[in-house]
């Protein structure tokens, strides 16, 4: 269909070449072939009389024209995909829908699993899909996003989730520690973290607040390896406690509280202002904000 001189089909080519920046992963995304994409783009910069994304150096770029079309052409699609999806009523039973969650692999590991058992009870056919982190969140359709509330994206609705406070856990076999830390163990011992571009929260809260660092002993590549990285070392870790405890119910590990007043972590529900009015997205939120309920006794 053409719309003042532009076939519509090309605008889904040109949001995915603008995000991109690259023409072989516009045309994996859109499942068609690079030469499609190519054609795609060339008719594009005919209609437009401009470049829209040029090589610098071994890069692809955006041109000043594009970089002014990229946000009203993703809220067009964004407004175009809620449009399509509209429906007079939502049936969670009838309902074959697939929602999709940007989390930390700390939230998917212990709220997900009983989300998963309500889903499982009322909405059997509904699909729960992880779709990446909060970068992918503000440039695509995901529906969710949890996120610690100091990493909230403040150009989407909002609304707090689950609270979480930190304790430390050890190997049941570890000797050098009783039932209590001191503070002055906590910081002698060697620390197993997770392996982040930035400094995480407590890393954060401990250097500000007391001027101290870990003494970070082993990485593991997520966060959620830490307790089984623990395990059979002298090492201990600071993880949020609900993630403590649930390793603790199937790995050797003693669950110790913290010595230091680490203040509570507050994770955050996000969503696309333009699914505000989306009855199954509504749906999906309070499902997510029940299991929240139950596992941290509300937000």
């Amino acid at each position: 269909m053409r719309f003042h001189g532009l076939d519509l089909n090309l605008l889904a080519a040109l949001d995915a070449l603008l995000r991109h920046q690259n023409v072989t992963r516009a045309a994996e995304e859109l499942h068609i072939s690079q030469s499609a994409m190519s054609n795609a783009l060339a008719r594009l910069r005919t209609h437009f009389e401009d470049e829209l994304i040029a090589p610098r150096g071994r890069r692809m770029v955006p041109t000043p024209l594009a970089e002014t079309l990229a946000q009203p052409l993703r809220e067009i699609l964004l407004q175009t995909t809620r449009f399509l999806k509209t429906r007079s009523a939502f049936e969670p039973r009838n309902s074959s829908r697939r929602f999709t969650v940007s989390c930390s692999d700390y939230a998917w590991a212990v709220l997900i699993p009983e989300v998963l058992k309500e889903i499982a009870a009322l909405a059997p056919s509904i699909e729960i899909y992880y779709a990446g982190t909060s970068v992918k969140f503000e440039k695509s359709d995901i529906d969710v996003l949890i996120v610690p509330e100091r990493f909230a994206l403040p150009a989407h609705p909002c609304e707090r989730l689950f609270r979480d406070g930190y304790a430390c856990i050890v190997w049941a076999g570890n000797r050098t520690v009783e039932d209590t830390l001191s503070r002055e163990q906590l910081l002698s011992l060697g620390h197993v973290t997770a392996y982040s571009e930035r400094r995480t929260f407590v890393e954060e809260w401990l250097y500000s607040q007391h001027g101290k660092s870990l003494k970070v002993a082993a990485v593991a590549p997520s966060f959620t390896q830490i307790p089984q990285t623990v395990v059979g070392t002298n090492y201990l870790a600071i993880v949020p406690e609900q993630l403590a405890w649930q390793s603790a119910e199937r790995l050797p590990l003693r669950v110790l509280p913290s010595p230091l007043d680490i203040p509570e972590m507050v994770n955050v529900l996000q969503w696309q202002a333009y699914q505000n009015e989306d009855p199954g997205l509504a749906w999906f939120r309070a499902l997510l904000k029940r299991a929240a309920t139950r596992l941290f006794d509300g937000p």
